[in-house]
């Protein structure tokens, strides 16, 4: 199509020289070389003509639904040039409404729709042109013409307004009543700042219709806990037609604490501690059997599920559970799976696991792995780590009496469908403590910390099990490194350092040691989503005594969060310690006659 602008030009070259409409109407009407005539007609054989209707189209806006509050500009074209008027028609969305809201007339090539008269609502907004006594309507454009300006819709902010033990790392959200303009909403007109006025590094992004903004916080460097975070929000935000977000009439404002804490259950053992993809703690923990009492009660194990307000208690998983000699981990669906050591009435050691559906325990997802003996073993520790599939990896402690005592750890793998035990035994006689991590080829890893204090990593060849020594650990506690190598706590002095295998040698992992005191004892291990170490620990030299955490930077130590005690004197035994796929902290431990579990939120 040619600019309606340009072919309006016509009345004026009908002053000067002749258009080619007027060279074909002196030469008496004969068409051009291609059959065409420059009117608007074309030629029939017999030389007379057909009348062929003008046509005519709206080329801006272009975008499929344009948004208003005032005036919009619309540009319309023609086919041929043109005087005749052309109309613009806009409908209601119900077609009930329809009304010519302006006329183009030659040289004019756009209008100016000024809505601010108009009902808000949806419009399709047509072009019409009468020509040659025909009339033809253009393409249709929608129009929405909307005054009234978006709220943020309180009901849907996270954390609420007033919540408290609020998640540093969690996503903020907020929702509002209409679709924003995304070039509007950023971090700095979402804005988190502190009780202290100051504003915090964050990243935003909305939500594909428009209505719902996630920030989280990028960095917490220079950041004191306990305080108060509030989100404010600019009026510089607008919907989609221009219209200033409305201010919230209420302040948003959150508390978030050093540490979130979860309420203590009654124990008499340290718990398991296991995190769901909901970042909800799930813990196995030891009560005294029925109608028992006192540090001579038969241990029974139970599982608890957090929905983030209270525990749920989940029972006794089977027969013969005990925290002392089982691992915990969780499925898909956020479902705990409980492994433990059990003998048979024959005096067949396996290793026993039971998973909860949603309802009740059943023994059918995982069947028993069996010690590789006839009778007369025992099965009194287990580790056990997951897969790039999900799949669990176990290690096993089997004390086997006939026909002489011997005592191994065993590997197996669960393949789907089956435990995989072709990897067997480690070769370790004498292990006081080990532990076990998959490596980023799915291989395991066992780390041992032997009755001669040896220590070091159990590597599988494909073939073999081979022991490189000389970890200088206090406990077999074991991580990755950024390169996939293990990582254990060497003692040096009165602290400890990472140590990392590398090139078949325990080699310093980090500049500096750990941020302990001399008679701190008990380290545990773990790695963020980056491989850094996060180390925590019992610290008797506090008063009360407690439990320490500290995490590497990749340049020092972040001890912010201080010490963690319920009031009493935690016990002595290496805290639970588990790093999320949020790079938050949680420790679990156990504290005179009951078990707490934390969070960091530094």
């Amino acid at each position: 199509m040619r600019a309606l602008a340009l072919l309006f030009a016509s009345s004026i070259l009908l002053a000067g020289c002749p258009t080619r409409n007027q060279a074909d109407t002196n030469d008496g009407g004969n068409p051009d070389s291609d059959g065409a005539r420059s009117d608007g007609n074309k030629a029939d054989g017999d030389g007379s003509t057909a009348v062929v209707p003008n046509g005519v189209a709206i080329t801006a806006p272009t975008a499929a639904t344009t948004y208003t509050n005032g005036s919009v500009s619309i540009v319309v074209s023609t086919d041929h040039p043109t005087s005749a008027p052309i109309s613009i028609i806009a409908t209601g969305a119900t077609g009930a409404t329809t009304a010519t809201v302006g006329t183009v007339t030659a040289p004019q090539a756009s209008f100016k729709w000024n809505t601010t008269g108009v009902t808000e609502g949806t419009y399709s907004v047509t072009a019409q042109l009468t020509s040659n006594g025909k009339t033809v309507t253009s393409n249709a454009v929608t129009i929405v013409v909307d005054r009234t300006p978006p709220q943020v819709v309180a009901s849907t902010l996270v954390p609420a307004p007033g919540a408290s033990d609020v998640v540093l790392v969690a996503p903020i959200v907020a929702g509002f009543s209409e679709p924003l303009l995304p070039s509007t909403v950023t971090s700095s007109t979402i804005a988190i700042q502190t009780a202290s006025a100051t504003t915090l590094p964050t990243a935003v992004s909305l939500s594909a219709d428009g209505k719902t903004a996630t920030l989280s916080i990028t960095s917490d460097k220079g950041i004191t806990l306990d305080q108060a975070f509030t989100g404010t929000f600019s009026s510089s935000i607008t919907d989609l037609a221009g219209n200033a977000l409305v201010h919230l009439t209420t302040a948003w404002s959150w508390d978030v604490p050093s540490w979130v804490k979860y309420s203590p259950l009654g124990s008499n053992s340290p718990p398991l501690v296991a995190l769901g993809s909901n970042y909800q703690p799930i813990i196995g923990y030891t009560v005294c059997g029925p109608g028992n009492a006192g540090n001579s009660c038969p241990p029974l194990m139970h599982v608890a599920v957090s929905d983030g307000q209270a525990w749920n208690d989940l029972g006794v998983p089977g027969t013969g559970a005990a925290s002392n000699n089982a691992a915990i981990f969780v499925d898909a669906q956020n479902h705990p799976i409980v492994a433990w050591g059990y003998s048979t009435s024959a005096g067949v050691g396996e290793v026993v696991f039971a998973a909860w559906d949603g309802t009740a325990w059943q023994s059918t997802t995982y069947p028993a792995i069996v010690v590789p003996a006839a009778e007369g073993t025992n099965v009194d520790y287990i580790a056990l780590a997951l897969d790039s599939m999900g799949h669990p990896v176990v290690a096993y402690r089997a004390d086997i009496y006939t026909p002489t005592m011997k005592t191994d750890i065993y590997v197996a793998k669960w393949t789907g469908s089956a435990w995989d035990t072709s990897l067997g035994a480690v070769g370790d006689p004498s292990s006081k403590t080990f532990d076990l991590v998959v490596s980023d080829q799915n291989v395991p890893i066992v780390s041992v910390l032997d009755t001669t204090n040896s220590s070091g990593v159990f590597l599988w060849s494909g073939t073999s099990w081979a022991l490189t020594a000389g970890a200088g650990a206090t406990n077999a506690s074991l991580a990755l490194d950024v390169s996939g190598n293990p990582v254990m706590l060497n003692s040096v002095t009165t602290n400890w350092v990472p140590g990392h295998l590398t090139n078949g040698a325990w080699l310093p992992a980090v500049s500096n040691p750990v941020p302990s005191t001399p008679t701190s004892t008990s380290p545990s291990l773990a790695a963020t989503t980056d491989r850094l170490p996060v180390v925590a620990w019992y610290d008797p030299s506090q008063s009360p005594s407690s439990i320490g955490v500290a995490r590497w930077t990749g340049s020092g130590w972040d001890n912010r969060a201080g010490f963690a005690n319920g009031g009493n004197f935690p016990n002595s035994s290496p805290p639970a310690l588990i790093v999320d796929a949020r790079d938050a902290i949680w420790i679990g431990w156990g504290e005179s006659q009951k078990i707490y579990v934390w969070m960091s939120n530094y």
